[in-house]
């Protein structure tokens, strides 16, 4: 999970009501299961089907219908409030299990401690598992044990769910931090996909089961193309996100999933299945906010505070996707003879940069890997240049493999959440309604990001200045705003010997602001006058050098990023071929 966290301004900002409802006395769960409360924490029941009733002795596992393993890997990295309010969120619910057929198994990766002082680095104690048995009505604590890798922890709760507490249905929950094609990493590590596919085939053979029916990604960017071929080898279904899974601090607002609800649902109705549980997950992801108390809410406009996730997907791994991954094969193929054309090169170019990103605002966060787009949009707009005959294609072959992809795209994503509202831009989400997306992403860098040169000067903070003048979707005032704000961040940067460097742009900002009640030609034209200014101080030795060092930091981001993104077996061969084709 690639976490989301309230700035410090934002924390100051924040009501008192938002803070931490509880917080854990004691990093130990306590053992005794709490029972339900009256209020906003109440559990409530199914709406349609009235829970079962079961007598039999919970020892049989014949008779259990699920299994849950949960596997909450990350505590460190800014997740430790996230990850006690899901074990008091567990311990809540388990009174709620007395006399049903659920078994839920429970792992909690604990850090290391910090080395003492004068202590070596590589002399930390690895980190520990701690496992909790909830069923019929209790909490257990079963083992506490070193931590052996991420993998190989997260395998191993895996056999041990399956062999030990083996029921008629299994699902399996991986709370960790997500990079997509990039990989997974949690307190005991990171590992690629197909090394986490591989580990779990083995675990499940070693049990005698066959496959998951239901596993749950709780992470960041993991709805992404490669990561499907690795899990398809030991689950029928995923549910994963193609954008941010946000955890704010203080805790409690919100989570990237409402876990207690459609857990709550569960536990009421044992009988549905994989494919209903993971469209029950997405009906919670669309209410938004996790159910939130409106108060602790009030004033923010904050995206992710109010969806918790805005994209959530269950993908159809079972069937769908080898016809998914073929033909996102072929349409790379065909997309890679259509760029032997130099004018069909050009409208690809522009095509990708309309196509909706998702992760961090590339290089103004520094994180220059995250080129992750929606590909049923980008196949839309391929599509429709086709149609419109800006991209030529004699034969046909371009619109068959992208009617195909399109069409078994909407076959793999068997439900959908998508945000559609107001996109805030505090946390650089895209400039799109997600629920216009179609919840698997590809890697498909732009063109910026495909020229580390030209991408040094947005990082600069003239840069920045023209980048955010020049955006069309920006209202006056938000362009007034935010001239404002790099002009400021500039006049601070700049050494003192320089400052008189910026009075004619100083000077040109202050005719923005008097333009901005007039005319719409005045107030663009004062907009350009303000951007000629920054570009001549762009030319200062100061930006010049900035430029410079920045240059060399994004060759090795795209280095890096090409790197984990098409790695052999993590993503379609001719998917590939065609977004290696595109480097300048």
């Amino acid at each position: 999970m690639q976490l989301l966290d309230l700035s410090e301004s934002e924390k100051e900002a924040a009501p008192p009501e938002s803070k931490r409802l509880v917080d854990l006395a004691s990093p130990e769960l306590r053992l005794t299961a709490a029972k339900p409360q009256d209020g906003p924490d109440k559990v409530v029941p199914a709406e349609t089907k009235a829970p079962e009733k079961f007598t039999a002795p919970m020892g049989s596992p014949a008779l259990q219908e699920w299994t849950v393993a949960i596997n909450i890997g990350c505590h460190k990295g800014g997740l430790k409030e996230a990850t006690d309010d899901k074990m008091k969120m567990l311990e809540e619910l388990a009174g709620t299990t007395k006399g049903k057929p659920i078994t839920f198994l429970v792992q909690r990766v604990m850090p290391p401690a910090d080395p003492l002082e004068g202590q070596a680095k590589d002399e930390k104690p690895p980190a520990t598992v701690e496992k909790y048995l909830i069923r019929d009505g209790e909490i257990k604590k079963l083992s506490t044990g070193k931590s052996r890798g991420l993998v190989e922890d997260a395998g191993s709760l895996l056999e041990d769910a399956a062999k030990n507490h083996s029921s008629k249905k299994l699902s399996y929950f991986m709370l960790c931090h997500g990079m997509g094609n990039g990989g997974l990493a949690g307190d005991s590590g990171k590992c690629r996909v197909p090394e986490l596919g591989k580990n779990f085939r083995r675990h499940l053979d070693n049990s005698g089961k066959k496959e998951i029916d239901l596993l749950n990604l709780d992470g960041c960017l993991m709805a992404q193309d490669g990561v499907l071929p690795s899990l398809q080898l030991v689950a029928d279904r995923l549910v994963a996100s193609t954008e941010y899974q946000c955890v704010a601090r203080p805790a409690t607002i919100f989570s990237g999933q409402n876990e207690k609800a459609y857990l709550a649902k569960l536990i009421d109705n044992p009988a549905i299945s994989g494919e209903q549980l993971g469209k029950l997950i997405i009906d919670e992801a669309k209410k938004g906010s996790n159910d939130a108390p409106s108060d602790k809410l009030e004033g923010r406009n904050d995206t992710f505070a109010r969806t918790g996730t805005p994209s959530l997907s269950l993908l159809n791994l079972k069937t769908a996707q080898t016809p998914f991954t073929e033909s996102l094969n072929n349409f790379g193929n065909a997309l890679s003879e259509a760029l032997n054309d130099q004018k069909n090169r050009k409208t690809v170019d522009s095509l990708i940069d309309l196509t909706p990103r998702f992760g961090s605002d590339g290089y103004d966060s520094g994180a220059g890997a995250f080129q992750k787009r929606d590909v049923k949009s980008f196949a839309e707009l391929v599509l429709e240049a086709v149609d419109k005959r800006t991209i030529t294609d004699p034969d046909g072959s371009l619109k068959r493999a992208t009617q195909s992809l399109i069409e078994t795209r909407s076959k793999l994503v068997e439900a959908h959440h998508g945000y559609h509202g107001p996109i805030d831009q505090s946390h650089n989400a895209r400039n799109h309604d997600y629920d216009h997306t179609g919840g698997i992403s590809v890697f498909l860098p732009g063109q910026l990001f495909r020229s580390p040169e030209d991408a040094s000067m947005t990082m600069t903070h003239i840069g920045r200045l023209i980048k955010w003048g020049q955006a069309p979707n920006l209202t006056k005032a938000l362009t007034v705003g935010l001239i404002e704000q790099k002009g400021r961040e500039a006049a601070e940067s700049l050494p003192p010997s320089e400052q008189d460097s910026l009075k004619p742009l100083a000077a040109a900002i202050v005719k923005l602001k008097a333009a901005e009640s007039g005319s719409d030609l005045a107030f663009q034209t004062q907009v350009q006058a303000v951007l000629k200014e920054a570009r001549a101080v762009e030319n200062l030795p100061w930006n010049k050098n900035d430029s410079k060092k920045y240059t060399s930091f994004y060759k090795e981001q795209l280095e890096k990023a090409w790197t984990e993104e098409t790695l052999p077996g993590t993503s379609s061969p001719g998917w590939i071929g065609f977004v290696n084709k595109l480097k300048k």
